[in-house]
């Protein structure tokens, strides 16, 4: 004779702890979009920073001018940027694979052709909250604000 109880006992705890590993992703979810949220408020802040530095420096002029700007965002996930009509930048949050992804778009080079510039912030959440990571380069922790930052000083520079 089969023993039913065991059997729904086992199925219970697979159901359990499928649940537990539902909501630690979720939770997981939820800590990138709030660290995401915070990379565009320090954004704002960086350009609100930059844009008086660049006017007083004479560099709002040209394809620059109207200095750095913050495009409404069509995805929750997504934050883009214009140095006026000289560059371009994209800051994606992929969820799924932990990641930060940046791509800028700026002036052609010498040649004539424009190459993209590309950045990438794999995410942990530590014990002290979220922070990101470039892949391939030994260089430390980043907060929301220094990711801002380096995107900022890149869309000036136009290269990261």
């Amino acid at each position: 004779m089969a023993d039913y109880e065991k059997i729904a006992g086992e199925v219970k705890a697979r159901g359990s702890a499928a649940l537990a590993v539902e909501a630690a992703k979720q939770e997981q979810s939820q800590a990138l979009a709030l660290f995401f949220k915070r990379i565009e408020f320090s954004l704002g802040e960086e350009i609100n920073e930059a844009n008086p530095a660049l006017f007083e420096q004479g560099l709002l002029i040209g394809d620059k001018v109207g200095g750095i700007t913050k495009a409404q965002n069509v995805f929750e996930t997504q934050i883009v940027l214009a140095y006026g009509k000289a560059a371009r930048c994209e800051v994606n949050l992929d969820s799924d694979q932990s990641v930060v992804q940046v791509e800028m778009l700026g002036e052609a080079n010498e040649r004539g052709i424009v190459v993209p510039q590309k950045l990438a912030f794999q995410l942990y959440n530590g014990v002290s909250g979220v922070y990101g990571i470039k892949p391939c380069k030994n260089s430390g922790e980043f907060g929301a604000k220094r990711i801002a930052e380096i995107i900022v000083e890149g869309m000036i520079r136009g290269y990261f």
